[in-house]
């Protein structure tokens, strides 16, 4: 009876302590002695009150100043010896595995007030040891995985205790990969999944891992099943796109030591993800990233192409046209989803008539949204110019329908003008208006009425020294007053 007073008693406290106010009124009342006394008092006994005092500890440990207390009076070193000998049981070894997550995440180094961390008693790699052998023990339990992952990827972080254990953490890839693999065959879950992809890009930042955690690990096929699932989670897939996107951008910064996401199967997982979830900016944003990296990538030009991947690049795409014109006025999905369609246009896909008219009424969209943001207003030029580059009459004519020139006229003479260093964006607009088919003389009239010209020479007056900016805009000027020969 008083093991489950004592169970019940630590389950109301952990409910108290997740909350600020709560964790205050443990801290100005001993919680931490309190909380160490009965951690020391249980040892190898009830694993149910085991559970709940970890659960207890777990939260407490969220706060700073607790966790510290905590450490100082050898918390770690009491959850170390209770995992040890309840090996067993998944609901023990889950708690433990989140009580020294929260125990080991070092302090806020920009806290002035943040208490110094404890010297620790134990060995460094015995809490990355504990968290492994519960994820290997227990790879099929939801729970055990879920919290164990997250355990990696703080310890990842922090990188000493992972440092301890092998050199770059190769052993914590490998378990945390067949975890994986394990929850994913035998029950979907999808918190879990989250967590071991949050692990996954934590250990991504050791060159040696990448490929085992891509193509041995499976993390492509894992990402792919929670993408294609028959009800996603958004949350879980753009924790499947972030782990993607950052090995993407890792084999942009280093081509010889990262891993490269092979073009067809990088461009159905983007296809599959924005096809159901073109509306979550979580998921839109690294998708964008993986198509901007693939499309950068010069090994498949769009000659070498067959119908098969230029299908999923068109896909993609038209997923990320629908994010443009379902959000413009998000400033990072502006951004993102038209620096990705411009590298799409420019590298890998021309695209058809209709397609002109959907990038036209997304730019359209999200020009009026951030008249006034030169990031947005730059990534939307870039976009613009890679679309109408290709200046056949049907292209030239759906720009033209659009509205679209207009808006360009009004993003020079917006920024000509504008305080701090306007050059990116005034760069992207002046190369934008020399593809509108100012060879039309009805073109060339409504951008000149619209005040293109007072734009164009208010930027040759204020950056006489950018050579490439004057050149372009002196030969638009000159299309506009109806003489030079062109772009």
């Amino acid at each position: 009876a008083q093991t489950r007073v004592m169970e019940a008693a630590c389950f109301l406290l952990g409910n108290v302590a997740s909350t600020e106010e709560g964790l205050a009124n443990i801290a100005a009342n001993q919680g931490a002695a309190v909380a160490m006394q009965v951690l020391r008092a249980q040892g190898p006994k009830d694993s149910e009150l085991l559970r709940e005092l970890l659960f207890l500890v777990t939260n407490m440990a969220q706060a700073p100043k607790l966790r510290a207390e905590l450490a100082a009076s050898g918390a770690v070193e009491a959850v170390l010896t209770i995992m040890k000998d309840h090996t067993g049981g998944p609901d023990v070894q889950a708690m433990g595995c989140s009580a020294l997550d929260n125990l080991c995440t070092p302090p806020d180094a920009t806290d002035p007030t943040a208490p110094p961390p404890a010297k620790p008693t134990f060995p460094p790699e015995a809490p990355i040891q504990a968290v492994l052998a519960a994820l290997k023990m227990h790879r099929g339990e939801p729970s055990v995985v879920r919290r164990a992952s997250s355990a990696v990827a703080t310890m990842a972080a922090i990188r000493p205790p992972l440092r301890a254990l092998d050199e770059d953490g190769l052993e914590a890839v490998e378990a945390v990969a067949a975890a994986g693999r394990a929850i994913t065959d035998a029950r979907h879950d999808p918190h879990a999944l989250a967590q071991v992809f949050r692990a996954m890009e934590a250990l991504a930042s050791h060159r040696r891992n990448r490929t085992a955690i891509m193509a041995e690990g499976g993390a492509l096929s894992l990402v792919g099943a929670v993408v294609r699932h028959s009800s996603p989670r958004p949350a879980t897939v753009a924790r499947g796109l972030d782990l993607v996107a950052k090995m993407c951008e890792l084999a942009d910064g280093d081509p010889e030591g990262g891993y490269h996401v092979p073009e067809g199967e990088g461009l159905a997982l983007v296809g599959a993800a924005l096809g159901q979830l073109w509306n979550h900016p979580a998921v839109v944003i690294p998708a964008c990233t993986v198509l901007a990296s693939l499309a950068k990538d010069g090994r498949a030009p769009r000659e070498t192409q067959d119908e098969e991947v230029q299908a999923g690049w068109r896909k993609a795409m038209m997923g990320l046209i629908r994010a443009l014109r379902a959000r413009p006025g998000d400033v990072a999905v502006a951004v993102s989803a038209s620096v990705a369609i411009a590298w799409t246009c420019e590298r890998k896909v021309t695209p058809a008539i209709a397609e002109v008219g959907d990038l036209m009424s997304a730019f359209v969209m999200v020009m009026r949204a951030h008249a006034r943001d030169a990031d947005v207003a730059e990534a939307a030029c870039f976009m613009f110019s890679a679309v109408a580059r290709d200046s056949t009459p049907e292209i030239r004519a759906q720009v033209i329908k659009s509205g679209a020139p207009l808006l360009v006229v009004m993003l020079l003479r917006q920024f000509a003008d504008a305080p701090g260093d306007m050059q990116p964006v005034l760069r992207r607009g002046v190369n934008a208006i020399r593809l509108i088919g100012l060879e039309d003389p009805a073109t060339a009239g409504a951008v000149r009425l619209a005040g293109a010209p007072e734009a164009l020479n208010k930027i040759l007056k204020r950056y006489p020294e950018s050579e490439s900016l004057v050149a372009s805009a002196t030969a638009a000027l000159q299309r506009i007053n109806g003489s030079g020969d062109g772009p």
